[in-house]
């Protein structure tokens, strides 16, 4: 697929990552395209599943999501796919990996307090098939967060 874009369609990616709501004119403009072909292209793009989708960057404070972490798993694989399932039935759980290296799968969490984050690591995910052991970092401070991918 990487090999089917051009300048142009980088371009457009480049854009929509940073702006996902930027009009199809505003876009075109900054692109060097007229309209049609500008949307013809996202709509190409989108039905290629380059573009997955579109989304708001959330600032989790404001939501009352306080407590961001993320929780490496030592998975037993025989039981790994009911150890997805239960991921997948998380809202608190915003982001699930499977890994190769020390542990089996990564998972981003995110929710309102210390005591919601004990309740979800120790009454919850250690209780999830499969799961043999844990081990909880919780976010500190964030140094960088970037929206999307860098588009070659």
């Amino acid at each position: 697929m990487r090999n089917n874009l051009d300048n142009t369609d980088r371009k457009i990616l480049a854009k929509l990552q940073k702006e996902g709501r930027l009009p199809i004119v505003d876009l075109a403009q900054q692109v060097g395209l007229s309209p049609s072909p500008c949307l013809r292209r996202v709509r190409r793009l989108e039905q290629q599943g380059v573009i997955k989708g579109y989304g708001a960057y959330i600032d989790h404070h404001k939501v009352g999501m306080d407590v961001v972490g993320y929780i490496e798993v030592n998975l037993d694989q025989a039981d790994a796919e009911g150890f997805h399932e239960a991921v997948l039935k998380e809202p608190a759980i915003v982001e699930c990996y499977a890994l190769s290296g020390s542990f089996d799968c990564l998972l981003k969490v995110a929710v309102s307090d210390l005591e919601a984050f004990g309740r979800l690591t120790m009454q919850e995910i250690l209780r999830y098939p499969g799961v043999k052991s844990i081990t909880s970092s919780l976010i500190l401070q964030s140094l960088k967060e970037q929206v999307g991918f860098p588009i070659p």
